[in-house]
């Protein structure tokens, strides 16, 4: 198990540990949920801190298949034109949303078209060489 922070561990499944207040980058976390639990504004004591991990416990018993997330049409209703648009754009090209991206073949997959890009480079290499060869026979 590798640490997330300054040393700190996250407690295994199962076992009883301390909840601690980790300070993140902005650019850390990998999503935003449109979910909002309202906590205590100070959670320097224990007690405040174990408050704050029941409550997170009870959302994850509420959506045990994960959060929903952030929609920020639907839930921020922005309706600017170009930033829809951008957001469908994003949602075409992320990875996740590519079949490919699941199939169990994706190694063997990947490296078979790295070798046709070598095939390729070479057959390239190769053309070139022939046209040069033609050149010079003229």
């Amino acid at each position: 198990m590798t640490p997330t922070f300054a040393g700190l561990f996250p407690c295994p499944s199962g076992q009883k540990g301390d909840p601690e207040v980790v300070f993140v980058l902005i650019f850390t976390p990998e999503s935003v949920s449109h979910l909002r639990a309202y906590l205590t504004t100070d959670i320097r004591s224990p007690q405040a801190r174990v408050t704050v991990w029941k409550t997170i416990q009870e959302v994850r018993r509420r959506f045990p298949d994960g959060m929903l997330l952030l929609d920020p049409v639907q839930n921020m209703h922005i309706t600017d034109n170009k930033f829809t648009q951008l957001v469908k754009k994003i949602a075409i090209t992320e990875l996740n949303s590519i079949p490919l991206h699941q199939d169990a073949r994706l190694p063997e997959l990947y490296t078979l078209s790295k070798q046709k890009v070598k095939v390729s480079d070479r057959c390239r290499e190769l053309k070139k060489k022939i046209l040069a060869t033609h050149d010079v026979c003229r």
